[in-house]
């Protein structure tokens, strides 16, 4: 079969997508939905592109300078034309960022960046300013939260028509939106990038949210690529006639986090510990999640910059009941049920139960499970209550920094700790250009996660697709958003 819409043989023109949930909105700092994050990709261009090994290249920028500690200049292509028409200049940049310094859903990407100080030196050039040194400045930039917005539209329709029929510069225009089924992205025929092969006339980009029907839409040809594909289910793909696998790590961890900052049920680092050590989480991975994860030995994935194991002796039978024996001295109450939170997620569930029945047998503690859907626990834990004081987490440092990947760690609403001296320490570590000084500097912060054992790491998952075998050029990314601009069929 020829790359899409090349060949006069056959029809096969069109991309079809399954992802595990339909995104509120297609706003690049309107949702923190990975869904969300791989259509705009799709809709969306960025100033640069990350290579992926610490380099960067061109995109809407075709070059750009370091004027002092905390600007850059960027020299922006000329010409380019947003889906609406209008041309994309300096001003538009000025006020993306400003917008996503702005946003609670971006701010922990762009709350380094000083919205009010940047400012278009002229149409095609623009200084971007942050308020104070910071080395993953690029690899933000060229996340799916540095997309280039149009400031006219979103001035004239408003925030929220916006996120529902976006406008960009990107490969792919909007079609349209089937709520609870779809949204479809049509080939821009006015791409400015005349370098780059958009093979497809059409993406449809599906909201399939059971895992199992997820693998079995790409077995029955329904769609050509199924993302978030479960452990167990690939293995079972892979001897499936006309489709493949792709498997990688990724920028995920999954993790037990606690609330101490808002509520005082786990204040005591001792029964944090106790928990910690009575939990055999090495088998507990390979059973739960097969070759769908690692067993996490830190506090962010092992793709990122500066990881170092801290976690892998954790297991001890005999610390977790002295742990205990230290929370009970300082007034840890051993007769009460204790409830741990999660989204319902099939393979955390599985996990949570193992947990329990461990914390039961070593520590002769009692637990129970409580299900929300993902919508009402985010809010919760975002209203910083106190609420949900003991959790399954999981951060996806998708712009592949390990600043990213700390960040429930930081920043004004941090509810897992209240430490001074963490908290400089991660601010310091991202503002050290220096390589070397800044894996040290991670390296000293992974410590103090694990002196204080504000979370407890689990599985460090593995991103895995299901693809239709002609599905050609679509890369494996760690941070659960792929590039499909440049997929055809072979």
């Amino acid at each position: 079969m020829a790359g899409c819409g090349k060949s006069e043989d056959t029809k096969k023109d069109t991309l079809t997508v399954a992802f595990r949930n339909e995104p509120a909105n297609m706003d690049p700092t309107g949702s923190s939905s990975l869904t969300a994050f791989c259509i705009q990709f799709q809709n969306f261009d960025r100033l640069v592109i990350n290579n992926g090994d610490g380099t960067f290249s061109p995109s809407l920028a075709k070059e750009w300078e370091q004027i002092d500690p905390l600007t850059y200049r960027f020299y922006l292509q000329e010409g380019v034309k947003f889906h609406d028409g209008s041309e994309m200049t300096a001003e538009d940049v000025v006020y993306t960022i400003a917008r996503a310094e702005k946003s609670s859903f971006s701010s922990s990407f762009f709350g380094y960046f000083n919205g009010e100080a940047c400012q278009a030196v002229d149409d095609y050039t623009v200084d971007i300013v942050t308020y104070e040194p910071f080395a993953p400045f690029l690899t933000y930039l060229s996340s799916s939260r540095g997309s280039i917005v149009p400031k006219a539209y979103i001035e004239e329709v408003g925030d929220e028509a916006f996120g529902r029929n976006p406008v960009g510069t990107g490969a792919y225009k909007f079609d349209s939106w089937t709520s609870g089924d779809n949204i479809t992205m049509v080939k821009n025929e006015d791409y400015w990038n005349k370098d780059k092969n958009v093979a497809c006339n059409k993406i449809i980009n599906r909201f399939v949210t059971d895992t199992s029907a997820r693998a079995i839409e790409i077995e029955s040809g329904s769609v050509d690529v199924s993302l978030h594909v479960a452990g167990n289910d690939a293995a079972r793909l892979e001897t499936t006639d006309g489709v493949t696998t792709q498997i990688g790590p990724s920028y995920s961890t999954t993790y037990l986090r606690f609330d101490i900052v808002n509520n005082d049920i786990f204040a005591d680092v001792n029964i944090r510990k106790a928990l910690r050590a009575a939990i055999d989480m090495k088998t507990i991975v390979e059973t739960v999640w097969g070759n769908g994860g690692e067993f996490a030995q830190s506090y962010y994935s092992p793709v990122l910059l500066g990881w170092k194991d801290v976690c892998s002796n954790d297991y001890d039978e005999e610390a977790a009941k002295q742990y205990l024996a230290e929370a009970v001295a300082n007034g840890f109450d051993t007769s009460k049920t204790y409830t741990i939170y999660c989204n319902g997620d099939s393979l955390e569930t599985n996990a949570i139960q193992a947990f329990m029945s461990q914390w039961k047998k070593v520590l002769g503690l009692n637990f129970e499970m409580n299900i929300m859907d993902n919508a009402t626990l985010t809010s919760k834990l975002n209203e910083g209550t106190g609420e949900i004081p003991f959790v399954v987490s999981s951060t996806n440092a998708a712009a592949g920094d390990p600043d990213h990947g700390l960040f429930v760690y930081k920043g004004t609403s941090c509810t897992t700790h209240n430490d001074p001296a963490l908290f400089n320490l991660i601010s310091e570590a991202a503002a050290e250009f220096d390589v070397e000084k800044r894996i040290t500097l991670y390296g000293q912060v992974q410590d103090m996660l694990h002196d204080g054992c504000y979370t407890i790491p689990i599985v460090n998952t593995n991103a895995i697709y299901g693809l239709n075998a002609a599905v050609q050029g679509l890369k494996t990314d760690p941070g659960y958003v792929p590039d499909f601009t440049s997929v055809y069929f072979e």
